[in-house]
């Protein structure tokens, strides 16, 4: 779990106490950028807790990892759902630990869910060729 320390320093020492109690879970309270890929790699789902987000790099991160999401209520331009990355539970927390569940339980739904965010990754988030189409949009007809 990665929990970057915030301005309400009592909700972050209450979730980083309750993190503690959770023998398979680690609590890290920050983590560099360049070492992102790492901790995705070793993860089986991007949990987010968020009440409200634009479209978070971690979504993207995860994504470029395999990583399917889970999102409490963050579903930007309804992707998760468009594109079948990950569960959406509307802000419903008891729904989120099922969907934890089952997907920690049910390898098939598992497998596709992280086909299909890999695969929309690729489509909309690879570097190489959202350079190469901003550098066709801005110069367009020059060489």
């Amino acid at each position: 779990m990665v929990c970057n320390e915030g301005s309400d320093q009592e909700h972050y020492s209450h979730i980083r106490q309750l993190a503690q109690g959770v023998k398979n879970l680690d609590f890290l309270s920050h983590v560099p950028a360049d070492e992102m890929d790492a901790i995705f790699q070793k993860s089986l789902i991007l949990v987010n807790t968020s009440d409200d987000e634009g479209f978070p790099q971690v979504f993207i991160q995860a994504a470029m990892n395999k990583v399917p999401i889970v999102s409490l209520n963050v579903n930007p331009d309804s992707f998760i759902t468009k594109y079948k990355c990950g569960v959406v539970c509307n802000g419903d927390e008891m729904f989120m630990g099922k969907s934890i569940q089952s997907l920690l339980n049910t390898s098939q739904k598992y497998a596709q869910l992280s086909t299909n965010v890999y695969s929309y990754a690729i489509e909309n988030h690879d570097i190489n060729k959202n350079a190469k189409e901003l550098y066709q949009l801005m110069f367009m007809g020059e060489k």
